[in-house]
């Protein structure tokens, strides 16, 4: 397929792909497989963050307004958990847990989720 030489022929060729009866032909094809995918990733997202939950309420003296930054650190890891392998995991787990720390995050309470809930090690 050539490429479009002109103003007029490359608007053309977008709005051929953006014509909502395309779009909406593309995403009913491919909805079945979201909703099935999205589950598969709430349902560990969650439970991952029941265990972080799990994890603040052993601790009295971290408040509840700052669970945020414990939630946003979790999360970082556990993205970090399903996309990297070892030893890259352990190295960059360790400067996310010093990041946090001097966010004013508790460090025994980074320490704790990541060996806890992630089984990773971090000093």
């Amino acid at each position: 397929m050539a490429l479009p030489r002109t103003d007029a022929d490359r608007i053309a060729a977008y709005d051929a792909k953006v014509v909502p009866t395309t779009v909406g032909l593309k995403i009913a094809a491919r909805l079945a497989g979201m909703k099935s995918d999205y589950a598969v990733f709430a349902n560990d997202f969650v439970a991952m963050q029941l265990l972080v939950r799990t994890e603040l309420g052993t601790d009295a003296t971290i408040f509840p307004i700052t669970y945020g930054m414990y939630y946003a650190y979790a999360s970082q890891l556990w993205k970090l958990k399903i996309t990297t392998t070892q030893p890259a995991v352990d190295a960059v787990a360790q400067i996310l847990k010093d990041h946090w720390g001097l966010r004013g995050a508790q460090l025994l309470m980074l320490v704790q989720i990541a060996v806890n809930v992630f089984t990773i090690t971090v000093i």
